[in-house]
This record gives structure tokens, C-alpha cells and sequence, in this order.
């Protein structure tokens, strides 16, 4: 399920793309059960309770998973369904503890980036190996961009201390202006270390395009999530404003490497069927897209196996919960306390691609992290979980 808006139209599109890829994989291979599997795309989601409407009409039509692909505000409302309803969902988007600890569900399954984890790869980078001593938060007020901005200053204290917050900045997901943001940035004293951009489609653009304009990189660089994520950086890139060397990023998808040039491969030649007339870049979503699917055929075919119905929602999830393979990213399978998808990330910064990548960033010093690493542990999660009143969650 997609939303549809002005500012992501190409970045939504590659979830499409790469629903079709794993489909017909799938499909390829066996399908489920030996037949095909079918793929009901829904979209026009315009606020939570249009969410989970959508959700409804999907489970009345007969799918027995759903993946949303909606933005960091859905998040907590996609899970409270998948309890309400005992259905499982894929959560599209990082993986925010508001649907961890604050909305935990059973039915609920996270196949992309770690809201917390990432946290701390920058703080082990920023503070740990470059000595930083502050921050400045700018990006959007949704669950796992406020879990970037909240743990990342306490995983970077619990390495220093005396590591402070200069400033929190939280826009609107379509805003566009940061010329006074930006003007407080630039007569802050002390100047701040580094600044934790959080929030994609218009904000990362305008924001990264008023960086330039300000010449903000003389004091500080950006870090985030979508440095080389190319959907995200696309308008950048082709308006020759993207500040390769400027922007530090953590990323599961680092396309540049020989270990997923199969999937741009795949995932390229799906994109020139469906769009034919333009170009759609993958991105670590459709990355994550293809796990959930690939985990779902596995989950069908281990409930066939073992003679279980896999349309029966409780026993889809719990074979869900059981499967596990290993590929170039990592051994992956679904944590058994938050059913966070394991699988290795990459730090790095940023350089132009040249013309093999279309000038498009891909990452230089690259640093990789093991999911054991940098995703929290579940005595951590507790702890935090005690501290904010939820003191069933484990």
C-alpha cells in the first residue's frame, strides 16, 4: 500500500518496482504452494485513520500481509492495526520505538533501517572516532525521526558525557524555507560539530540546497540516513547542488558494491517495464520491500511443510517469526522481542559516482556494522521501556 504526494511521487514508485521484482521472482521460483503469488496495490492515504481504512479493504479482498509504504507519521497507527485486526504487516519506513515499545505487536514486522541502531553508528563515528562535542537537530517531527534526534544524543553521552544538543529545529515534512534555520546555525557559538538532518522528499532537498546557498560546510557537515539513497538525493543530484563530502550517511543498501549489483540489475529491468518512458532509482526500502517478500514466500511454504493454513493469520505470523536465511548483507531473520529484521548497515561519506553511477553519491571510508553491533540490545530496550512508563513491554 503507497502514498501518494507532489513530493515523492519517484521515490513511491520504486516500492512498486520492487514489489513486481520480488513478485515475479517469487513466482519464478515455485511461487507459494506452487502457485502464483498476487500483489494488490492500494493507495490515496491521507491521514492514520484513512491508514487503516485501507488496511481494512486490503484484509476484506482476501491479502494475508500487508506492506505500507507510508511516511514516519503512520508508523504507531500501522501497528496498533496489526494488533486490532491479528494481521501481519510489513513496517515500511526506520523502524521507530513507538512501534516497538509504545505499540508492540505480535503481527508486526520491521524490514528496514533501525531508527535506534543508527544512532549508534554516529555516535560510534562522530563522537567516539572524531571527538565531537555537539549537535544540531533539523528535520521532521515523526516517531523515527524523533528517536534519531533522542537517542542519538544519549548514545553519543554514554561516549561522552559532556556531548550536548545546541539546538532541535522540527519541520513539516513538506517545508521548504530554512533560510532562518539556517541563519541560526550560522551565529551559533559555539558553532555545532556536525548537523542530524532527519526526513526525506522536500525537507532533505531544500535544506541540503539552503546548506549551499550559506555555505554552511565551512563550520559543519550533514548526517542522515539518505545520502546515497538515490530517490531521495535525485533532485540534487540533477540540479547540480549535491555536496558530495559534505554529507555522511548510514545506509543497508550500498548499491555501489559488487555484493547488491544483482538487485540494481533486477530491480533495473523491472523499472524499464513498468516505467518505460523514465527512470526509477531502487532505493534501501525496496531493498527491504524484496526481504519482506522473500521472508513471507518462506514463512507460506514452511506453514504448507508443515500442514498449517498459511491464510490462518496466527500461524502466517509465527512462521514469520521462524525464518531465517543469509545472504551478501548479512544472516537474516526477525528478532524474537521486536521483530526487527537483522541485517548489516554501512557508514560512510560521500563522493561523486561519475558517470558509471550518473554523478549520483556513493560512499568512500566505508565502515560496516554487523546487526549484532549497532542494533539495540533487548536489555536496553527494557530499560528504556521502564523509564517511559511501559513497564509490561517485556
Amino acid at each position: 500500500m503507497g502514498l501518494l504526494q507532489s513530493s515523492g511521487i519517484s521515490y513511491f514508485d520504486c516500492f512498486d518496482v520492487a514489489a513486481k521484482m520480488a513478485m515475479d521472482e517469487i513466482n519464478a521460483n515455485g511461487g507459494i504452494g506452487g502457485k502464483d503469488l498476487e500483489i494488490v496495490f492500494a493507495t490515496g492515504v491521507t491521514d492514520s485513520t484513512e491508514c487503516k481504512q485501507r488496511f481494512t479493504e486490503l484484509k476484506e479482498k482476501g491479502c494475508i500481509a500487508i506492506y505500507p509504504m507510508v511516511d514516519d507519521s503512520y508508523g504507531p497507527a500501522a501497528a496498533q492495526w496489526a494488533s486490532e485486526n491479528k494481521t501481519p504487516v510489513f513496517g515500511a519506513g526506520n523502524t521507530s520505538t513507538a512501534m516497538s515499545i509504545e505499540n508492540y505487536s505480535d503481527y508486526m514486522f520491521f524490514c528496514c533501517i533501525n531508527a535506534w541502531g543508527a544512532t549508534k553508528v554516529w555516535a560510534d563515528q562522530a563522537v567516539k572516532n572524531r571527538g565531537y562535542k555537539n549537535f544540531m537537530y533539523v528535520g521532521t517531527d515523526g516517531a523515527a525521526t524523533i528517536d534519531a534526534e533522542n537517542f542519538f544524543l544519549m548514545e553519543a553521552q554514554k561516549i561522552d558525557p559532556s556531548f550536548r544538543e545546541l539546538a532541535s529545529y522540527r519541520m513539516a515534512a513538506d517545508d521548504s524555507d530554512f533560510s532562518t534555520v539556517m541563519a541560526t546555525i550560522l551565529s551559533s557559538n559555539p558553532s555545532p560539530d556536525m548537523i542530524l538532518q532527519q526526513g526525506g522528499g522536500v525537507n532533505i532537498i531544500s535544506f541540503t540546497q539552503t546548506a549551499n546557498l550559506y555555505n554552511m560546510y565551512d563550520i559543519c557537515e550533514i548526517w542522515n540516513d539518505l545520502a546515497t539513497m538515490p530517490p531521495i538525493v535525485e533532485a540534487l543530484v540533477e540540479a547540480g547542488e549535491y555536496p558530495y563530502g559534505h554529507m555522511y550517511g548510514v545506509t543497508a543498501f550500498p548499491y555501489w558494491l559488487n555484493e547488491f549489483k544483482w538487485f540494481v540489475e533486477e530491480f533495473n529491468a523491472t523499472a524499464q517495464e513498468m516505467f518505460p518512458d523514465r527512470k526509477v532509482y531502487p532505493s534501501e526500502g525496496a531493498l527491504g520491500i524484496y526481504w519482506a517478500f522473500k521472508s513471507l514466500q518462506q514463512a507460506c511454504n514452511d506453514c504448507i511443510a508443515a500442514g498449517k493454513d498459511f491464510t490462518n493469520s496466527d500461524e502466517l505470523a509465527a512462521a514469520l517469526a521462524n525464518v531465517r536465511w543469509t545472504d551478501d548483507a548479512g544472516e537474516h531473520y526477525y528478532r524474537d522481542f521486536d521483530h526487527q529484521l537483522m541485517f548489516d548497515v554501512w557508514f560512510n561519506d560521500t563522493v561523486d559516482g561519475g558517470s558509471e553511477y550518473d554523478n549520483y553519491p556513493i560512499g568512500g571510508n566505508m565502515v560496516r556494522y554487523t546487526a549484532e553491533e549497532y542494533l539495540p540490545t533487548r536489555e536496553e530496550m527494557e530499560e528504556y521501556a521502564i523509564s517511559k512508563g511501559f513497564t509490561n513491554r517485556f
